[in-house]
């Protein structure tokens, strides 16, 4: 997928819903024993400039459209492409900052759907994981970053 035209459909309806990490450095430094190949990660929030400048550095010349998470102030949004680089890289920044300098909510897409949603990132919230993420993978990395998983109750988003 490629052009700003493009618009990435939201994770309306997740699989898994995995706990927030303990360590938030060692989550992003593993997010692509997840996420896999060819995915991106979308950074968004009021982000400190160091940070900016190497989100800026990596992201496609297009990138396309995806629904905020913050309506007001309107904040800025970078798309990364996931690799254990970039991660890494990002890891390192993120070692020097508070994590509300970094990010308020972090996302994943793969194609033109997100597979990944991590709303108000490091607050103790849970993250959202799409199907197309296999229980195995998922696993692995939750025992890597020392989270839980649990398939999310249908009946209780409902209600909601």
């Amino acid at each position: 997928m490629s052009g700003a035209e493009a618009k990435i459909q939201r994770l309306t309806d997740p699989k898994w819903q995995v706990s927030a990490p303990g360590d938030e450095i060692v989550f992003i430094r593993n997010l692509h024993r997840l996420l896999g190949e060819g995915a991106y990660l979308v950074v968004e929030g009021t982000i400190a400039e160091d940070v900016k400048r190497f989100l800026k550095s990596c992201q496609p010349p297009t990138c396309p459209k995806i629904e905020l998470d913050t309506i007001w102030p309107r904040p800025e949004v970078f798309h990364l492409p996931v690799s254990s680089a970039n991660l890494e890289a990002l890891a390192d920044l993120m070692s020097r900052h508070a994590l509300p300098e970094v990010c308020d909510h972090l996302k994943a897409y793969k194609g033109n759907h997100e597979i990944m949603a991590w709303y108000d990132a490091g607050w103790n919230d849970p993250c959202y994981v799409s199907e197309e993420v296999g229980e195995d993978r998922l696993a692995e990395f939750c025992r890597i970053v020392g989270c839980r998983y649990e398939v999310v109750n249908r009946q209780d988003k409902a209600k909601g």
